[in-house]
């Protein structure tokens, strides 16, 4: 078992295909590559905003092929009853609007699912090939191949008591390609996630606090205000400068979040909470 960091364990899985011996040759293995893109290091001195460090993952990933780039961290990933919370995510490079009907899919996104079979990597295109996907999570899928984004490499992150971060690495590639970028890349990109984890983790916790799922962010708890005051969504929206569908992902959240079944139940739990 080998120590990453103050809060983070990296686990072997047995019978794992990269063999048992995997963690100790990316020890190693990292430290003898010469320059920031091999090694993934980091050159950026001086860094201050969780923002900042942002790009320069983005620019660490897109030096390794990977344009579009994702973190994402959340202390609370599964409700009691096993469902999956929906992951806040800090993107860079994305597709404009990519995320307009996301709300469909968020909670049942097959590689934020198989982050929870490894402690390693998760390769995009063996979740599709290999697991037993519902029709939402192929659709999820097809969504994502849609807009450009078919192939990526998520690395989790599991933390002592619960918690969950990850960083995707994400690209177009054809099929037939993949296999080739993916063993070029994996463990660059597993070194480069845990590398960012660990420097940058109390940066982000700092500016954005714990996650845990079932708090309402403060996104989501403007929008239920809004909603208090008898707004509808289009006005919510207009008011937000956001799209409906937007205005209509946080509302569901919020709900979500609060165990409402309805307008007037998710008003009434948000004022036992002291949100309004």
């Amino acid at each position: 078992m080998t120590k990453v960091g103050p809060t983070v364990e990296i686990i072997p899985v047995t019978g794992s295909e990269y063999g048992p011996d995997w963690h100790t040759r990316e020890r190693h293995w990292g430290l003898s590559m010469v320059g920031a893109a091999k090694s993934g290091e980091f050159q950026a001195d001086g860094i201050r905003r969780f923002g900042e460090a942002m790009d320069a993952l983005a620019e660490q990933m897109c030096s390794l092929g990977f344009p579009q780039t994702l973190y994402t961290h959340i202390e609370t990933p599964r409700q009691p009853d096993g469902a999956f919370n929906p992951l806040p995510l800090t993107i860079r490079n994305f597709p404009k609007n990519w995320d307009r009907l996301w709300h469909r899919y968020c909670r049942m996104d097959p590689y934020y699912h198989a982050c929870f079979n490894t402690s390693y990597v998760v390769d995009w295109q063996k979740v599709r090939a290999e697991s037993k996907l519902c029709a939402v999570q192929q659709e999820a899928c097809r969504y994502l191949e849609d807009i450009g984004m078919n192939q990526g490499i998520t690395v989790p992150i599991h933390h002592h008591g619960g918690g969950f971060s990850a960083v995707s690495a994400i690209c177009s590639s054809s099929e037939a390609d993949w296999p080739v970028l993916f063993r070029q890349a994996s463990e660059l990109v597993f070194v480069t996630a845990h590398r960012f984890q660990n420097k940058y983790y109390d940066l982000y916790t700092s500016e954005h606090g714990e996650n845990h799922g079932g708090k309402l962010s403060a996104r989501e708890s403007e929008v239920i205000r809004w909603v208090a005051y008898g707004k509808t969504v289009p006005e919510i929206a207009m008011i937000l400068k956001r799209s409906p569908e937007t205005i209509k992902y946080h509302v569901k959240n919020a709900y979500n979040k609060l165990g409402a079944r309805n307008r007037g139940h998710a008003i009434s739990q948000a004022a036992k909470l002291g949100l309004l």
